[in-house]
């Protein structure tokens, strides 16, 4: 679907992008991850040519093309396919929820007023500000504003989503509300490449996860990979910061167990001095793995505790240099 390939962007003397390839599956959730500065958004902007890229191709849809040398009507059909949803929501001040969703539709997809309004009202409601249509933004939570900019990009029933930190600007209690209607999105199949700081939804909805660092990508798998077992040792720098919530590390260790059970075998579960897995209870502890076994996958430097063991359950031969805190 979407393909960047060697991507470079410079501002001035600094160079943002190292030539990043990156590849986005039709129907697939791509997450970019990493610090702040790290290049991130501008991958999005690249794609959506709000800033030009100096060198890379890009290829969307089977339509390639050379990035630094885009044409008029490669901006355009790049515009026309994929739409962005950004930090900061940019509605239109004095145009009503539902004006702000009609308006790409009748003045970019010449759809008639009458069917855009019908779309737009379909769309609030699936976002679920059905009573919010005749709102103007200052009227809107930020949380409202978001979902708004959302149902303006579906509106355009673009091939890629790009979301650039979509919750960056909301208050804790509106982000969840937010990323419940990507998470509706997501499930409907919908192409999407997500820059977010919200590791626990990242590793939730993401089939691939990429940690870009200075530019260049570092590590590129599934969220399982990239959390559970990070190849680089800036990778590992970066992951031992990420806190999960308990509840997700159950969910976690699941999946992490099988993972470094299939791409390292039994050795990779062992560490000695527990009594149990961490986050699972007696009943569900896997035969073969017993009072010497914590999986490495949880193990990840720079934290004083094993992902979902309580107090009483810290294996003692685990410390502080081995252990992911929540």
């Amino acid at each position: 679907m979407l393909k960047l390939t060697g991507l470079h962007k410079s501002f001035g003397h600094i160079e943002v992008l190292k030539g990043v390839d990156l590849e986005v599956p039709e129907g697939s959730v791509v997450a970019i991850i990493g610090v702040s500065g790290s290049g991130k958004s501008t991958i999005l902007r690249c794609v959506d040519f709000l800033e030009t890229p100096d060198a890379g191709a890009i290829t969307l849809d089977g339509r390639s093309f050379d990035a630094a040398q885009a044409t008029k009507d490669d901006i355009q059909y790049m515009r026309r396919h994929t739409a962005m949803v950004f930090q900061l929501f940019h509605l239109f001040k004095f145009k009503t929820a539902l004006e702000n969703v009609t308006e790409g539709l009748t003045t970019v997809r010449k759809v008639p007023k009458a069917q855009a309004r019908a779309q737009a009202l379909e769309l609030l409601d699936r976002v679920g500000l059905s009573d919010r249509v005749d709102h103007f933004p200052n009227q809107l939570s930020g949380g409202q504003q978001q979902r708004v900019a959302i149902a303006r990009s579906l509106a355009l029933n673009p091939k890629v989503m790009l979301l650039d930190e979509p919750t960056s600007a909301l208050d804790p209690e509106m982000i969840a509300e937010v990323l419940e209607v990507i998470r509706e999105v997501a499930r409907e199949g919908r192409t999407m490449v997500i820059v977010s700081h919200e590791m626990n939804f990242v590793y939730e909805i993401a089939d691939q996860v990429v940690l870009l660092h200075e530019g260049e990508i570092i590590e590129q798998g599934t969220p399982q990979e990239v959390f559970g077992a990070p190849k680089t040792e800036r990778g590992r720098q970066f992951i031992s910061r990420v806190s999960l919530t308990a509840d997700r590390t159950v969910y976690d260790f699941d999946k992490l167990l099988s993972h470094a059970a299939t791409v390292s075998g039994p050795t990779a579960l062992s560490s000695p001095g527990s009594g149990r897995i961490a986050g699972v209870d007696p009943a569900d502890q896997p035969a073969g793995v017993g009072a010497a076994s914590i999986p490495a996958a949880l193990s990840i430097p720079g934290s004083g505790r094993i992902a979902g063991a309580g107090p009483a359950d810290q294996p003692a031969g685990v410390g502080a240099a081995s252990a992911r805190r929540l």
